[in-house]
């Protein structure tokens, strides 16, 4: 089951934009004296510490990231993403279908319901098929999803 702490996102999104400990914690302010610019985000990546409201922003304006990409939720179980799934059901129409041993999920009429959330949903559908269609790589993928949602293009006239 995948579990996503702080630290392993961190990790993940510092790695894809290619910098070290050392040059995130100089970039988001967080060491004048160079023997000690690291010791932070070691601290963050190995979750023995969480960062305060203020450090966050300035770690996701280092990466330039939305700062909820630092954070995913942590599904511990296969059961527990069962219950995310059954909310999801409840509260965006989400419906089940099968294709041969394949499941597909469907959000129904959510144009509807969400505009904001259809035109978030439009957009991830044009960056995953670029990125199946070899047209973008998988680093580029990532970076798009840390990025989001201020990579998305929104229809002002239709929020």
């Amino acid at each position: 089951m995948i579990i996503k702490t702080f630290g392993e996102r961190l990790k993940k999104i510092r790695t894809l934009m290619g910098l070290t400990q050392k040059e995130l914690s100089q970039k988001a302010g967080f060491s004048a004296t160079n023997s000690s610019a690291d010791v932070r985000i070691r601290q963050y990546e190995s979750n023995r510490m969480l960062p305060k409201v203020d450090a966050l922003k300035r770690l996701a304006q280092a990466l330039d990231v939305d700062a909820s990409a630092l954070f995913t939720a942590e599904i511990q179980s296969k059961e527990e993403l069962l219950h995310i799934l059954f909310e999801l059901e409840d509260e965006y129409n989400l419906k089940t279908e099968k294709d041969g041993s394949d499941f597909i999920l469907r959000f129904s009429n959510l144009a509807e319901q969400d505009r904001q959330l259809q035109i978030y949903f439009d957009n991830w559908h044009r960056e995953q098929l670029k990125y199946r269609k070899n047209l973008i790589n998988k680093r580029d993928y990532d970076i798009w999803k840390g990025k989001f949602p201020s990579v998305t293009e929104v229809d002002k006239q239709a929020v």
